[in-house]
């Protein structure tokens, strides 16, 4: 895996450091100050309130507040639309090759996360998942489903223009005269 796009990239992905509490000139700031921060500017280095904790994810690239968060007020002016974030994004970049064959581990580990997803049950959480192999599974089953109608169309279809295309006079020369 190349990379994890979270909201708890702006923490590094050590949920240890939501609990953290840091007090500065009599004034105490948590986890919700420093997403603010990042919300802001996601690519600061260095937060100086907070610990001096940076933005950048574990990847050292930024957690962009509009790829990590969804559904959000976009009438609100930013960075504080993004705190009416109905849902958060988590995106895992894999590596790819054009190469099919050297993509291998990577089908495995979606396969494994998607049969994970499907079988993940919470009373509290809508999760609606997909990869990138997604798509060429359902193309799978859906032309595996439709081959018997795709096979019984096709020759219902040549029969007719084969009878309607052809002369024939009795039925008996109907297999000679229609040239099927």
């Amino acid at each position: 895996m190349c990379a994890v796009q979270t909201p708890l990239g702006w923490f590094q992905s050590n949920a240890f450091r939501l609990d953290y509490i840091y007090k500065k000139d009599k004034l105490e700031y948590n986890y919700l100050d420093h997403m603010l921060t990042c919300m802001g500017s996601s690519i600061t280095q260095g937060d100086s309130v907070f610990d001096g904790i940076s933005c950048a994810g574990r990847f050292g690239g930024p957690m962009f507040p509009n790829v990590v968060l969804g559904d959000f007020d976009e009438s609100q002016p930013l960075p504080e639309a993004y705190l009416t974030s109905r849902s958060i994004v988590i995106t895992f970049l894999l590596n790819n090759n054009v190469d099919d064959s050297k993509n291998r581990k990577a089908m495995q580990w979606e396969q494994e996360f998607l049969n994970l997803l499907h079988d993940y049950n919470h009373p509290n959480l809508d999760i609606v998942y997909y990869s990138e192999r997604s798509l060429q599974d359902e193309l799978d089953r859906q032309s595996r489903s439709s081959l018997t109608t795709v096979a019984i169309s096709y020759s219902v279809m040549f029969v007719y223009i084969s009878i309607t295309l052809g002369r024939f006079t009795t039925f008996r020369r109907l297999f000679i005269d229609s040239k099927m």
